[in-house]
């Protein structure tokens, strides 16, 4: 209001306020209608205004095609469904947003560059990726064609597809049961030790194969070694077979199960199967040292050295010459017997060495408090009790061999007294005195700083080694493993290499490394490099990058075959040096099944409201899409905001008016 008063007086005072003679009523009060538009529309101006415009815009519902192109779908059937889809957009486009993805472990667009793995399918992962790829999209369907064949990940029917739409699957492959003989499983312990027996198991599954003998081929390094022979009696059958092989040869072995093929077997591919096993030295010394001669130590010894892997010295305390550096694991019965031996046992402690302690009457409880176990015993007079065992269920170390009943075994000595643990201990067995069971740990472990250290609190094990017979001794056997557990550590070393044993083939090699200072923390300041070798003696030079606290770096893909590496790292003023090996291997996974699950497809369709298809019903498909009334566009609406000073034509018409103005005065003798 206030522009239209000022406007209408300048308008006023310029025109009307003053007669002019020569001039007409008419042509006065246009001009001073055109001086009061210039005015008023300069003044509406310097406000600054904004024009508010209502946008509407119309969104397509997006009907996204996942086609799945892993190794276990023939490509001539995903070059179909590609196909099909590229022609809905010509004849369906009006009413879709059509999105073409193909999927192995991942869905990606086939018009991106993105990384896939055809090795793997993971109908999971499709379905999630439609959940975080088109959130809060207009989705009108979700077209899914698959063989159904899943190898990785969580099934598709544990993840809701978040949107309203339906979902189609198109079957592709083939459902019916064809012959097929399929290694399934290989079941080998990772380590194994060089001239010890290696357990095998693995599983062979036969369908369709009744009345055939299929020959199981036990092959090391390549080498067949030992056959056996399944009898298939049944349609579907499958059936565990166990074998035994020597471990000969240090470092990586590769353990293969063939099955033979029969005549009408399609699919041969998961016939074999791999499995690796690492052998190492049996050179492990383990020094027994004893305070005084007792049955227990002869025992322990034979027990050990049933296994070839161990090599056992004894030695009193008193011929000991106090060298830690030579052995990789000390057994002390009876000690320390007083605090003289508690300072000499206290070395091996200090030098990081494991041990398996075994208390005796002789043994001082009060020096024995000292040692970092976290158990300690407040005994009296060097009193004992005669005491049973009990096996504790939850001990999970390793595998503890079954004993029908420890109760029938001789009683053992352990001293009597208050058992008080001052720090978390795994337990193997429990203290029992005849039928009372009580908490107080007969067999137990703990680990300090890394290094892992062992308590047997009773003397009179070689009774029960006599007790049992000599073919599998539960008491040999608890032995073997308690050694073998506290003599296989980790090294601990300033340069840790991360490279897995096992990569499948079309996977990135990763190769991590951490490096340590002085004080065992980790540093940046390192230069850490690589060589890997292949089997043909190629040689390819690497420098790890640091990646936070660690040092990565992404060799790629590589070839199948064996490669060997090398790892130097400069920390500080030192040098640091490993070496390991990796196999990259065939990935079968994709082949393991030769049958499609079109029970899976179903059932998928129909938790997200939609059907399943054949591959020869892609039309009826495209019929459904058309006849969906559930897909309709979306109007989105909004505001748009325009500054009326950005309108380059109101600047002309105001530049026009004033020309006008200024002409009629001119014309008509104004200045």
């Amino acid at each position: 209001m206030p522009i239209i008063i000022v406007a209408a007086a300048l308008a006023w005072w310029l025109y009307l306020s003053r007669p002019f003679e020569d001039w007409s009523k008419r042509l006065i009060a246009f001009l001073a209608v055109l001086r009061w538009t210039t005015l008023f529309a300069l003044g509406v101006l310097l406000l600054q205004p904004y024009i508010i415009q209502l946008i509407e815009e119309s969104e397509l519902p997006k009907l996204l095609v996942y086609v799945d192109d892993s190794k276990s779908v023939d490509q001539i059937e995903t070059q179909s469904v590609n196909t099909w889809a590229y022609e809905l957009e010509s004849e369906i486009g009006d009413k879709y947003e059509i999105q073409l993805l193909n999927f192995g472990e991942l869905p990606y667009r086939i018009k991106d560059s993105l990384q896939k793995n055809p090795f793997e399918t993971d109908l999971g992962a499709v379905v999630e990726g439609a959940n975080q790829d088109f959130y809060g999209d207009n989705i009108g369907a979700v077209i899914i064609a698959s063989d159904g064949i899943q190898t990785k990940g969580i099934s598709p029917l544990y993840v809701p597809l978040a949107a309203s739409a339906p979902v189609f699957v198109i079957g592709m492959g083939d459902s019916t049961s064809q012959a097929d003989i399929e290694v399934s499983d290989v079941l080998v312990n990772r380590i194994a030790f060089i001239n010890n027996d290696i357990q095998i198991k693995t599983r062979v599954k036969a369908s369709k194969a009744k009345g055939e003998t299929i020959a199981i081929d036990l092959l090391k390094n390549g080498v067949v070694v030992e056959q056996k022979e399944m009898v298939i009696s049944t349609n579907d059958q499958g059936q565990e077979i166990e074998f035994m092989t020597r471990a000969e040869q240090l470092g990586q072995n590769k353990i293969t199960i063939v099955a033979s093929v029969q005549e009408n077997e399609r699919n041969i591919l998961n016939n074999r199967k791999d499995a690796f096993v690492d052998v190492l030295d049996n050179r492990t010394r383990i020094k027994l040292i004893a305070n005084s001669p007792h049955p227990d130590v002869a025992a322990i010894k034979r027990s050990i050295e049933l296994s070839n892997q161990y090599e056992v010295s004894i030695t009193l305390f008193e011929d000991w010459d106090r060298n830690v550096e030579l052995d990789d694991l000390f057994v002390l019965h009876g000690i320390p017997a007083d605090r003289s031996q508690l300072n000499a046992v206290k070395k091996i402690y200090t030098q990081g060495k494991p041990s398996w302690i075994i208390l005796t009457n002789q043994t001082d409880l009060a020096a024995f408090n000292e040692l970092p176990f976290g158990l300690s015993i407040e005994g009296r007079s060097r009193k004992s009790d005669e005491i049973t065992g009990r096996i504790n269920e939850d001990f999970s170390l390793f595998n503890l061999p079954e004993s029908k009943s420890m109760k029938r075994l001789p009683p053992v000595v352990a001293p009597f007294g208050d058992y008080r643990l001052e720090t978390d201990m795994n337990i193997a067995l429990f203290q029992q005195f005849g039928d009372i069971e009580t908490d107080r740990p007969l067999l137990a472990f703990t680990s300090q700083d890394g290094v892992k250290h062992g308590i047997l609190t009773a003397e009179g094990i070689w009774r029960w080694r006599m007790a049992l017979q000599s073919r599998d001794n539960w008491v040999e056997s608890i032995v073997r493993k308690t050694v073998q557990f506290l003599a296989l550590r980790q090294k601990r070393t300033r340069l840790e290499i991360q490279i897995p044993i096992l990569i499948e083939e079309q996977l990135d090699v990763i190769a991590k490394a951490e490096a340590y200072n002085e004080s065992f923390e980790l540093t940046q300041d390192a230069d850490v490099r690589l060589t890997v070798s292949d089997s043909n003696g190629n040689e390819f030079d690497y420098v790890l990058r640091s990646q936070g606290q660690m040092f990565e770096l992404n060799l790629g893909k590589l070839s199948l075959g064996l490669y060997s590496w090398t790892a130097n790292a400069d920390i500080g003023e030192e040098n640091f040096e490993q070496t390991g090996g990796f196999t990259v291997r065939e990935n079968v996974s994709e082949f393991q099944r030769s049958r499609a699950d079109f029970n899976l497809l179903n059932e998928l369709a129909a938790r997200n409201r939609g059907s399943f298809y054949h591959l020869s019903e892609l039309e009826s498909v495209k019929q459904r899409l058309i006849a969906l009334d559930s897909a309709r566009p979306v109007i989105h609406a909004s505001n748009k905001w325009s500054d009326i000073t950005e309108l380059k034509w109101l600047a002309i018409v105001l530049v026009l008016i004033l020309c006008l103005e200024w002409f009629l005065r001119k014309f008509n003798g104004s200045v």
